[in-house]
């Protein structure tokens, strides 16, 4: 069962962030971090979650325009999938809730019911 968010009218989860999302996918293709720099393990986890899984939960980058500002979003396309065979590689947990509020602690927004 799919679950539906509002979010341009598209029947999919749309998590959008206040801050950029952009900056986490562009570190993803940089290099590994200096040994003495520190990286926060959620948003490494996420990352990873994200490049590994495009099929169930994905991410689409923002754009900036003359006019606009439009946020990055991660769709979930199939939540229990998701809930059942990804979080549980990337998490200590397989709650999707969790997820959920790991997100929000990261300045992401939930649009939609």
């Amino acid at each position: 069962r799919k679950e539906i968010f509002r979010g341009d009218d598209e029947p999919q989860l749309r998590i959008h962030r206040k801050k950029t999302i952009n900056a986490i996918m562009a570190s993803a293709s940089a290099p590994p971090p200096a040994k003495d720099e520190k990286t926060i393990p959620f948003l490494r986890s996420l990352t990873e979650m994200l490049q590994n899984n495009k099929e169930l939960i994905s991410f689409v980058p923002g754009k900036k325009t003359a006019t606009e500002t439009i946020q990055g979003k991660i769709l979930v396309h199939d939540r229990i999938r998701v809930q059942t065979e990804v979080l549980p590689i990337y998490f200590n947990h397989a709650s999707f809730a969790s997820l959920r509020r790991q997100l929000s602690y990261f300045s992401f927004i939930r649009v939609g019911k």
